[in-house]
Order: structure tokens, then sequence, then C-alpha cells
């Protein structure tokens, strides 16, 4: 299979494209240019977005020597950098949904002094059988590579010509032709992993509200951002009169550095709460996602606590719990007990639709 195809994409999904949009991909390598360094090569993967996690499902289909058609799969990959960054690394892993591995490896690009131009190599095993292969890259555009590809796999040797696209920050496209063959390519689009959808974070967006026992009330707006890799929620409360008399903020994202979901919230008070999600469980429709924040107001007193909430469709119960202030352990009003959320219905327009 394809060095971008094994290792970055990992499968194929028959997908239907027009034959005049894979002629003008095939025009492409004609204005391409090679890569002057492996400088520039690297950053032309982080200007198109293409490092990071990402997945595909799909059926396999009658290309790949070591690889039966018609198996339904889904496949997750990932692009890395090496520490030195000298190589870009990929790995990947396809398999059933029953567990089943259909085919995984890894690989890693380099700069080949003798051609002046990336190559890529990589092995894997196919059904259990290994394979291994090299790329040659023929040219790069502003975000469309073309490699060709020679593959060795029980005992035959294979030539593809593979062309790779990054549409947009989260979907690659790659299609992967047999050198010579007719027929149509073959496409496969992966997704950049959502690791905020993965913990069924979803269920936060929307509106939220709570009615306090003074006739207040406490609203909460929580929407995506930054392309759906981050969740912003804005509260504010009103008095019984109307009168707007607090407001806060937080964000909740993914932290690859740490490898887990983070948040920060912003205080009215101008304090700022930094966290690290401790845990997240889905079960049906109620989610619990435990949280562990800790931060300074705007004078020196730092304050922690344990912040869990519960969503379940409709409601959202927020409690907090070991509540610290300047290390020794408090209570304040807001603490004391559980907070319960109603979802907010989102007002129609006079055709019926919902309003956004």
């Amino acid at each position: 299979m394809t060095s971008f195809a094994r290792i970055a994409l990992a499968g194929v999904a028959a997908v239907t494209i027009s034959a005049a949009s894979l002629h003008a991909q095939d025009d492409k390598a004609d204005e391409m240019t090679i890569p002057k360094s492996m400088d520039d090569f690297v950053n032309w993967h982080v200007d198109n977005a293409k490092f990071g996690d990402w997945t595909e499902t799909g059926v396999t289909k009658d290309m790949w020597v070591g690889i039966p058609a018609g198996l339904a799969y889904t496949s997750t990959m990932s692009i890395t950098l090496s520490d030195d960054r000298t190589r870009i690394l990929r790995n990947y892993m396809m398999a059933t949904d029953d567990g089943r591995v259909i085919s995984t490896g890894s690989g890693f690009t380099y700069w080949d002094e003798a051609t002046k131009s990336p190559m890529a190599t990589n092995a894997g095993f196919d059904m259990g059988k290994p394979y291994h292969g090299t790329s040659t890259l023929v040219g790069i555009n502003s975000d469309t590579a073309v490699w060709e590809y020679t593959e060795h796999s029980q005992g035959k040797t294979s030539v593809y010509r593979d062309t790779e696209q990054a549409v947009n920050p989260t979907m690659l496209r790659n299609s992967v032709k047999k050198k010579g063959a007719d027929g149509k390519p073959w496409v496969s689009e992966h997704t950049r992993v959502n690791h905020l959808k993965a913990h069924g974070l979803d269920a936060m967006i929307g509106g939220w509200s709570m009615e306090m026992p003074d006739g207040s009330m406490v609203r909460t707006g929580t929407s995506w951002a930054v392309g759906e890799q981050a969740i912003v929620s804005r509260s504010g409360k009103s008095a019984a009169d109307g009168t707007r008399v607090g407001e806060g903020m937080s964000i909740l994202f993914w932290d690859p550095s740490a490898m887990r979901i983070a948040t920060i919230y912003f205080a009215p008070n101008g304090g700022v709460y930094p966290g690290i999600v401790a845990s997240v469980k889905k079960e049906g429709d109620k989610l619990t996602m435990v949280t562990l924040y800790g931060g300074n107001n705007t004078t020196e007193m730092s304050m922690s606590a344990v912040f869990t909430q519960v969503i379940d469709v409709d409601s959202m119960t927020n409690t907090f719990s070991d509540v610290t202030l300047n290390g020794a352990a408090h209570t304040f009003e807001w603490s004391d007990a559980p907070m319960t959320y109603k979802r907010m219905e989102r007002r129609r327009r006079p055709d019926g639709d919902r309003a956004r």
C-alpha cells in the first residue's frame, strides 16, 4: 500500500469522484515542485495542519495484495515529528468493529541526499503477514503531494500512484491507483480526531438556565469554537429586576502536550482558575465529568475545588466538593449544595425552524 495510505491514512474507502477532478489531480503533478530541504517539507506539513491524530471508516477493496476486499473497518493513525525534526513519523492500525486487526504498520519520511528530495519507507502486517515499501516524492503544490510507491508483499511487487491532499485543517484526502491499471482510483478521507467529541462532551452544547431562590437567574451558553476543537461556556447572572450582576467564562480543550482534557475559568472578579479533567464517564444519555480546579483570585488568595458536572439530556447538575481557600478546607455559599440547570429551548422562527 502507498506510504501515505498505509501510514497516514491506513486504508481506502470507496468514494465516488468525477473523472474531471481526477484528471485535474493528475495534471497537478506537472505543476509541482520538490521541497528544497527537509525543513521546507516539515513547514509544508505544518502549514497544511497534517500533524496530529486522524480517523477514518470504510470498506476494503481489491487493491492491496495482503488485504481482502469487503471488510468494514475503522482506521486510526498519527502523524508526528521526530525530536530532531529530521523525520516525519507515521503509524496506523486498521481494524474491524469486533477488534480484528486488518492492517497495522509504521514508518517515516526523511531527506535523501542522493536525490535531494524527501523519501519514505514503511513496513507492517496485512492480515498478519508482512509487507514493506518505499515512496519517492513526485512533487508538491500548496496543499497536495504526489508519491510513487513500490510495495513488496507476499512475493509480489506492485507500484502505485498516490495523491494526498490536505483539504482543510480537519480533513485529509488520499487517492491511490495501481500504476498502469484501468479503473478509478480509490479515495479515502480522514478526519482529525476530536477528543472532546470522543469523550461525549458535545452533550454540553446549548443553553442552560437556573432560577435562584431570590428570583435571580443564572444562564449559561455553551458552544463550539476553533473548528470544534474547543468548547466555550459563557455564564451571566441577572437580578430579579433584570439587572446584570455578574458573568464568567470557561474554555474546555484538548491539551496535546499532556494528552488530556484541560480547562480554564475566568471569574467575574478577575480570578483565573486553570483545571484538568480527571475523568469523563458516559452511560447512555448521562455524562459525568469531574474537573480539578486550582487558581487565584485578584489577590494572592488561592482556591481549589473538585467540580462535578452531570448532564442528562435536559438537566445539568454542578456540584463542588473538597473546596479550599489558601490551602485550608472552606465552604462558600455557592459550594454547599448542588446547582441544577435546565436546558433552554431554542427560539423558533416564524417558519417553525429553530433559530440559531
